[in-house]
């Protein structure tokens, strides 16, 4: 551990300093007769943490000004000395330290942690909002490393200890909760909050915590603005306004905000995992109900535990509707896709059809001819010859007619089935979506099966055809 007073002191010889410690700023002023020799000065400097920077102004009684920066000790000694020969003995000369405290890779030092707290537990609520805005603002989880005290304690995103090797991750998505911030809820403020309850959420406490009941009044404001439809924080006044079964609005002094665990966990359960919209929508209808006549931060368990039974009830009503509507889905695409198969079997049925019919005509001539003296010599003449061409023509044409009947259907039954696909993808979800269309495995399967068919049946079709033609040629 560093205490930097007490190495101040022994530094300077001195009893008494000023220390401050705030927001990214630590000031020391104290009144010294004796400078310490330049090497235990330039050792102090350098043992101030490295991501840090100290600016040092000593001011003698003749008003000579000596400033000394940590990011800047070339020539420091010829400098130091010249200043130090200047003074007379028991001049007193006036100190002035200023370190600026830098977040570097989510790591914030806190050099007095009495001052420090202090400090915090001075200021309003919207001041520890803004410090805290700029010290998060970008970050993922901070690590306040506390350099002269062994003590340990955190919070969902933050961790304040002593402990270089303790290894701590943020228990939450900070970055997801503010974008579903956005989209549930307005906060309307003086300046851009990127904060959000629980970057104050004490998970791991310990004794005598000064900043207990400031960072839970925190997250307790910071709760009601995002379960709010609309809030205002300007000037120490809060406004909230809850749209429900009825209409709420609230305004507070900021001074009257009081710690309430049950709006915390309302607010925790609203944003944790998904339906953000769906939970702060029942939420609020609740609230609207359950504070008609009392304050909102009287809410009690209660109110959260009718919160978590309707959304139930909101659940099975939809998981009813989503197995309705998954049964239609499902049974309308087994119906398509055997459709779509029995096209092909059609066209089937119509090229059997084609020859049965042409073989009916060739056994009706051979037994209209069978009694004849020479009945196969009256069977192929000329003129049932052309009329074989005729009835050939007419199976063209029939072909054609039967191709195109099937196509269309194929087409029809393919525009059916994306129609039935963009009419449900906002119903389900994408997950959903792919395992009940099972992405058109199945469907395009059959496709590909009936576009198959078609094609060979298409074939033989024709090559019945051009046969048929090749032999009454010769004929």
């Amino acid at each position: 551990m560093y205490d930097i007073e007490k190495d101040i002191k022994c530094l300077f010889d001195i009893e008494e300093l000023s220390l401050v410690e705030f927001g990214k700023k630590v000031d020391i002023e104290f009144l010294t007769k004796k400078m310490p020799v330049e090497i235990k000065l330039k050792n102090f400097i350098s043992n101030i943490i490295s991501r840090d920077r100290i600016t040092m102004t000593f001011t003698s009684p003749d008003e000579e000004i000596l400033v000394l920066e940590k990011h800047n000790l070339e020539g420091f000694e010829d400098v130091y000395n010249e200043f130090i020969i200047g003074l007379q003995e028991n001049d007193d000369i006036k100190c002035f330290i200023e370190i600026e405290k830098i977040v570097e890779n989510g790591w914030f030092s806190i050099y007095n942690w009495e001052a420090f707290s202090s400090y915090l537990c001075e200021k309003s609520l919207v001041e520890i909002l803004g410090s805290f805005n700029l010290l998060l603002k970008n970050e993922d989880f901070l690590y306040f490393e506390v350099l002269d005290k062994d003590i340990q304690w955190n919070t969902k995103t933050m961790i304040f200890c002593s402990n270089k090797e303790t290894i701590f991750k943020s228990l939450v998505n900070r970055q997801c909760i503010l974008k579903n911030v956005k989209e549930v809820s307005c906060f309307y403020n003086d300046f851009d909050i990127t904060l959000i309850p629980d970057d104050f959420i004490i998970i791991n406490d310990y004794k005598n915590n000064s900043l207990r009941e400031k960072f839970n009044n925190i997250a307790t404001l910071l709760s009601i603005s995002y379960i709010s439809n609309q809030s205002k924080l300007v000037d120490n006044k809060f406004n909230c306004q809850i749209t429900g079964q009825r209409n709420i609005e609230y305004n507070y002094n900021l001074s009257d905000i009081t710690t309430n665990l049950e709006l915390i966990k309302i607010y925790e359960w609203i944003y944790s995992n998904d339906n953000a919209i769906d939970k702060a929508i029942i939420s609020r209808n609740i609230i609207s109900l359950h504070c008609k006549f009392c304050d909102l931060l009287s809410t009690d368990g209660k109110t959260f535990s009718s919160i978590q039974s309707n959304y139930r009830i909101y659940l099975k009503d939809n998981v009813n509707k989503f197995l309705e509507a998954k049964e239609v889905v499902t049974k309308f695409i087994c119906d398509i896709t055997l459709q779509i198969g029995s096209d092909a079997t059609k066209l089937l049925n119509d090229f059997k059809n084609n020859i049965f019919a042409i073989f009916g005509f060739l056994l009706t001539v051979f037994i209209a001819n069978v009694s004849s003296e020479q009945p196969l010599d009256n069977i192929f003449t000329t003129d049932i010859v052309n009329l074989l061409f005729i009835i050939l023509y007419g199976s063209i044409f029939y072909f054609i007619i039967c191709l195109v009947e099937c196509l269309y259907k194929y087409y029809k039954n393919d525009l059916a089935y994306a129609n039935l696909k963009d009419s449900y993808k906002d119903v389900f979800t994408e997950e959903d979506f792919k395992n009940i269309f099972e992405s058109d495995k199945k469907f395009e399967k059959a496709k590909i099966s009936v576009m198959h068919g078609i094609l060979i049946l298409s074939i033989v079709w024709i090559l019945c055809i051009a046969v048929s033609f090749y032999i009454l040629y010769k004929i």
